[in-house]
């Protein structure tokens, strides 16, 4: 994934003026990249606290405290390899408040599952108001590349026989399970895992506050609009951007994070440029909004997650009597 990063990035940058760029970037205007970056806290903060809204039906005391910790310590590890935040934050979060692996796992399923719904709404909404950016956008930076990528990687002999040899080692994987006698285990384990990820799943059923779970899932969304809308203020090449271009902004850079790769490193690059130059942004311009953000969002990630890293360690060597006190479950 880092090789694919890395190959984004050069896309990206290849064809621009660093010196140009990072001179654009030292005249931001600090008001409006401050006032951003206090609307990102405020998101991480809002999906902290409806993280928490998921987590109390499942029965198990936690703190909002905790939970926030441990959501910006998975951030942070989606620096180093993608989609692995879901699992460092569940991970943090289950050790500290002794709250099942899998449960968590499932509300985090469910987290993702909502995102992406809310991300097909926007993208609908933006079709309505910027019909043709968008089709343009779609078409030719989205649609078109992963079709060509597909039809690439099918079309090679070499995909058909690592496919073949996938499925046989399958096949020869189970029958060795299953002559071994250890089949029953194994599928034991599993189906306790399905379990507790489906109990966590089912966690929004029970939710007990359920007017603040739908408020903040909004807001969240709002924030993360308002994050790039307001950052247009900073550059004098985007600061006549219109609220349009800002939605069009959060679609790409959705998207961008999307991509598997740590932080959306490279994808957000250009995926934001080409959507800007959609309103006639030089694309040395639009990277430099995009690299302005996302650097941001990258260092407030770094400085958040860190401490968060270091503030969950006293939790975890917590007096047995503390222990006690914080993992008690509310419905046994």
């Amino acid at each position: 994934m880092a090789v694919l990063a890395g190959v984004l990035m050069w896309i990206a940058f290849r064809d621009v003026n660093l010196q140009r760029l990072l001179e654009e970037i030292r005249s931001a205007r600090v008001f409006w990249i401050g006032l951003s970056i206090i609307f990102s806290v405020v998101a991480f903060v809002s999906r902290a606290y409806r993280w928490k809204l998921l987590i109390d039906p499942l029965g198990y005391d936690t703190s909002f405290r905790k939970a926030t910790y441990s959501l910006m310590t998975g951030y942070l590890a989606n620096l180093v390899f993608p989609r692995l935040g879901e699992v460092t934050r569940c991970a943090t979060l289950s050790k500290s408040d002794k709250i099942p692996f899998d449960q968590l796992i499932g509300t985090v399923i469910l987290e993702r599952v909502l995102d992406f719904l809310c991300l097909l709404v926007i993208i609908l909404f933006t079709a309505i108001v910027e019909a043709q950016r968008l089709s343009d956008f779609m078409l030719t930076k989205i649609l078109s590349p992963i079709r060509d990528k597909i039809a690439g990687i099918t079309g090679a002999p070499l995909f058909w026989i690592l496919l073949v040899i996938l499925i046989v080692a399958v096949f020869l994987f189970i029958r060795a399970r299953k002559n071994s006698g250890s089949h029953a285990a194994l599928f034991t384990k599993l189906n306790d895992l399905v379990t507790g990820v489906i109990k966590g799943l089912k966690s929004i059923r029970t939710i007990q506050k359920p007017g603040q779970f739908i408020f903040h899932t909004i807001l969240i969304w709002v924030l993360y609009y308002y994050t790039a809308y307001i950052c247009f203020f900073s550059l004098d090449s985007t600061q006549d951007l219109s609220w349009q271009a800002a939605m069009l902004v959060l679609v790409a850079g959705g998207l961008g994070m999307s991509v598997p790769v740590q932080g959306g490193f490279g994808a957000y690059h250009l995926l934001v440029m080409e959507g800007l130059a959609l309103y006639g942004v030089d694309r040395g311009h639009g990277l430099s909004f995009a690299t302005l953000v996302h650097s941001t969002q990258v260092i407030l990630v770094i400085l958040m997650g860190g401490l968060s890293l270091l503030l969950l360690v006293p939790s975890k060597k917590s007096s047995p009597d503390e222990n006690i006190g914080s993992d008690t479950v509310k419905n046994p």
